[in-house]
């Protein structure tokens, strides 16, 4: 019989679904714009990045990998995603903070 899924196994599952150049993309861009204890991660730059060590297109890639919150905050990062509203003209971003 299945049992239902546990939430730290959805999210160990959501990591093997996230492929390790989109893990990769966001920890260089973390210790790239690392100032203080936060970083700000442009969601553009992780796409481009991702997709060059993956060998895609930005067509190819899929938003669903962007969903990184959960495995970052297991271990020990408070994430925040912030994209633009209908009226507003702003590149999206995560920020990366130490607790």
């Amino acid at each position: 019989m299945i049992a239902p899924i546990t939430p730290d196994e959805a999210i160990n599952l959501q990591r093997n679904l996230i492929p390790d150049e989109v893990v990769k993309a966001f920890n260089t861009l973390i210790a790239q714009n690392m100032s203080g204890s936060r970083a700000k991660v442009p969601q553009a730059q992780v796409i481009t990045m991702a997709c060059e060590h993956m060998g895609i297109s930005r067509d190819d890639f899929d938003c669903k990998w962007l969903n990184v919150e959960p495995m970052y905050e297991k271990i020990g990062w408070n994430v925040e995603y912030d994209s633009p509203g209908y009226s507003d003209s702003y590149n999206a971003y995560f920020t990366f903070s130490k607790p």
